[in-house]
């Protein structure tokens, strides 16, 4: 897999509401998050350290 911006998998934040699409993220080494709305999702990104 390539590395955009030379920014390393384990260094992502994925996104998304379907399982499947976050297992295989999570598979290639990147953390995720399941989006169920914007509460949550601003959760994770402070928690990930983004404002």
């Amino acid at each position: 897999m390539a590395e955009p911006a030379g920014v390393p998998p384990r260094r992502r934040l994925f996104v998304d509401d379907t399982a499947g699409h976050l297992a295989a993220a999570r598979d290639l080494g990147m953390h995720v998050h399941q989006h169920r709305g914007a509460g949550g999702l601003r959760a994770a990104l402070v928690g990930h350290g983004l404002r």
